[in-house]
């Protein structure tokens, strides 16, 4: 489907149907929402475009499929509340509803793709392709057609810099509320911008904006992929309306997602707070409220204790040093890990790289804390809402204890 999808662009005809075709199923998804595509067919489709049914057979089985996937990359079984809370159901519908809708377009206008693409891709039960192979893992571009699969609001006009469907290119949109604009890109190597117009129209938009830049590499479409990486993320002045983000080292290959939303209103998040994780609830805290070097981070019941109020230190590049208030020590990786899994500390502020931590907005008040040295995020063992739980380090994979507060203290 992805050769295919670059045939159909590769015309200026095909690039006008492919516009039509994935603006449309966004605005469609804005006006009716995810729970009305079960609605008006048969009593056992789950899902029809044209002349193609889905049946609810299908979309259980493309959903038990995902359940698993995610299972095994996590290395524990996924849970129906653990399902509905990260909205994986919704995910496969919109992959689905996007796949098939590309592919009856293709089917009646034919747009270069032979009937054997058609047909298998290059293997069944793989998401045309968004997977490894059959029952397989994510791979680079499952990332990009989720980043599209969230787009909402009304879809906004993109120019390249040179012709249109080569080289650089994206689709960008602005929400329903006027709070974020998406730009989805890619096709470009080496130093690039993305100069977003027009902020001074929406009135959520000040002075600043926030921007957040995130990649997905592809090392080919058998190579798993667990999650995007974050490549920066900073306040912008608004100027004329316009903010311009620099994108360094592209490669052609990947795939790129630029998020703005209104910036802070000061530059710096400096300041003493209660660190919250809003998956649980719960505080960031030292082990048994401790303060010798080496204690490990944990979740705690939100109290008064000094040992859950950390200062965030400003140290350049919009990276901090968190310290603890009661121990003087700062937030760290045990041993300097760059693997996933390994646990937060407390350690004397003795300059190494897991000491910095980036502050990245995603929100409603709500950000993900990357470890500059392992590009990891701050999260909780197993997803856990218990007090107790350990916080560690973890891919970016989108999982709802990815997410904190900040609460000045």
């Amino acid at each position: 489907m992805l050769r295919g999808i670059h045939k159909a662009s590769s015309t200026w005809l095909g690039r006008g149907i492919m516009a039509v075709i994935m603006g449309g199923l966004v605005i469609s998804f804005a006006i009716w929402g995810i729970g009305d595509i079960f609605r008006g067919f048969g009593l056992n489709s789950a899902i029809k475009i044209g002349g193609t049914e889905i049946s609810i057979e299908q979309f259980r089985q493309f959903y038990t499929e995902r359940l698993q996937q995610l299972g095994r990359q996590v290395g524990r079984p996924i849970t129906t509340d653990q399902a509905r809370a990260t909205g994986i159901a919704q995910q496969v519908i919109g992959q689905l509803v996007a796949e098939t809708t590309l592919d009856e377009q293709a089917k009646a206008l034919r747009l270069g793709i032979s009937n054997a693409e058609l047909a298998f891709w290059n293997g069944y039960g793989a998401l045309g392709d968004l997977l490894t192979g059959t029952g397989g893992s994510p791979n680079a571009a499952y990332w990009l057609y989720q980043w599209y699969g969230q787009m909402s609001g009304n879809m906004v006009t993109v120019v390249p810099p040179g012709t249109a469907g080569t080289g650089l290119d994206g689709a960008a949109s602005v929400n329903s509320a006027g709070n974020q604009v998406s730009v989805i890109f890619g096709g470009g190597s080496g130093s690039a911008a993305v100069t977003v117009n027009g902020l001074s129209s929406l009135s959520a938009f000040g002075s600043s904006a926030h921007a957040v830049l995130e990649q997905t590499v592809s090392a080919g479409r058998t190579t798993a992929v667990a999650g995007p990486q974050t490549i920066s993320s900073g306040d912008y002045t608004i100027s004329n309306g316009s903010i311009t983000v620099p994108v360094s080292s592209m490669n052609s290959a990947n795939g790129y997602h630029l998020v703005i939303t209104p910036g802070s209103s000061s530059s710096t998040l400096s300041g003493t707070y209660q660190v919250k994780n809003v998956h649980s609830g719960l505080a960031l805290d030292t082990q048994s409220s401790g303060t010798a070097q080496g204690t490990l981070a944990v979740q705690a019941t939100p109290g008064s204790s000094s040992t859950q109020k950390w200062t965030l230190i400003p140290e350049g590049s919009n990276y901090y040093e968190i310290k603890n208030s009661a121990s003087g020590l700062v937030l760290g990786i045990s041993n300097e890990s760059k693997s996933a899994g390994a646990g937060a500390l407390i350690w004397g502020d003795n300059g190494t790289p897991d000491h910095l931590w980036q502050i990245i907005s995603q929100g409603n008040g709500q950000y993900k804390i990357e470890n500059y040295n392992s590009s990891l995020m701050l999260g909780v063992t197993g997803e856990s809402t218990t007090s107790g739980a350990q916080v560690l380090q973890w891919n970016d994979n989108g999982t709802p204890d990815h997410l904190w507060t900040l609460t000045a203290a």
